[in-house]
């Protein structure tokens, strides 16, 4: 059998990851099937795992959904017909990671792998798979900017348990608890994202206010919302939640007074940016 070099084989392993029978590999390479065929069994075992789209486990692909809308990144490289998806998280947030791959496993049955980049300074999950991207572009769009501009394609043709997975995946990834202001906040440069966040809230009439915060030495506005009481931070705790085991932890540490607590009256520094809504 003829010795290839550690690119050719990269090159193989890619495209079958991404789908390619030998035959089309074969084609496209002008390698023999057999040699195709060692290679993949030798990386791979007898079978690899074939992606199937579970779209009846609504509220974990909402979620897988929301997550990347918050902090993911979809890379196409054509040379090599590979394609990857990769989920950016904070150095602390590892339990999330692991989730994502639980639920990426679940829904695609495809495993991500998790590596921590010094770089960065950050956690990344990764997987393979165009139909993991195609399904991506399905529910989502954007422009060549997509942390500006990405949010839902068609909003009114989703059902309420993927909702509730895309606002938890959102909050997940680009939300945090401030425990002493006892407040559940997200916060976006996506204006659109914000506004649909937003009317998923209204749709469970969850109390919330949207604001902006101004974007100061060429950086862009901050659309965010908080949710500020008692009532709406139980409310969001009930009926969305958060999946995220740090921030949940977050959301515990908060101290309710025994006495009813009415919503308190919003208040944002003309300095820091420009209220628009309260309900």
């Amino acid at each position: 059998m003829k010795k290839f070099t550690a690119q050719r084989i990269n090159e193989i392993l890619l495209l079958y990851r991404n789908g390619f029978s030998l035959s089309k590999i074969s084609s496209k390479l002008g390698i023999g099937k057999t040699s195709i065929y060692y290679h993949v069994r030798k990386r791979f075992g007898k079978k690899l795992r074939d992606v199937v789209v579970n779209e009846s486990l609504r509220e974990e692909l909402g979620e897988i959904i929301g997550a990347f809308a918050g902090d993911g990144n979809l890379s196409f490289y054509r040379k090599l017909y590979h394609y990857k998806i990769t989920f950016y998280l904070s150095n602390y947030e590892d339990d999330y990671a692991k989730r994502l791959v639980k639920l990426i496993l679940l829904v695609f049955n495809k495993k991500p792998y998790i590596w921590n980049s010094k770089k960065s300074n950050c956690i990344l999950v990764s997987v393979y798979g165009k139909k993991i991207c195609d399904t991506i572009k399905r529910f989502l769009t954007w422009e060549n900017d997509k942390t500006f501009s990405v949010r839902l394609k068609d909003m009114n043709s989703l059902d309420k348990p993927f909702l509730i997975g895309f606002l938890n995946g959102l909050v997940n990834t680009d939300g945090a608890v401030n425990i002493p202001k006892k407040r559940v906040m997200f916060a976006t440069i996506s204006k659109e994202l914000r506004q649909q966040a937003s009317k998923i809230l209204n749709g469970f009439n969850i109390p919330h206010c949207n604001y902006i915060v101004k974007g100061k030495n060429n950086k862009r506005d901050l659309y965010c919302f908080e949710i500020g009481s008692k009532n709406g931070v139980l409310m969001y705790k009930d009926l969305i939640g958060i999946t995220n085991s740090y921030k949940m932890k977050q959301l515990d540490r908060i101290k309710w007074c025994d006495r009813r607590e009415s919503n308190p009256r919003f208040e944002l520094s003309p300095n820091i940016g420009k209220l628009v809504s309260c309900r």
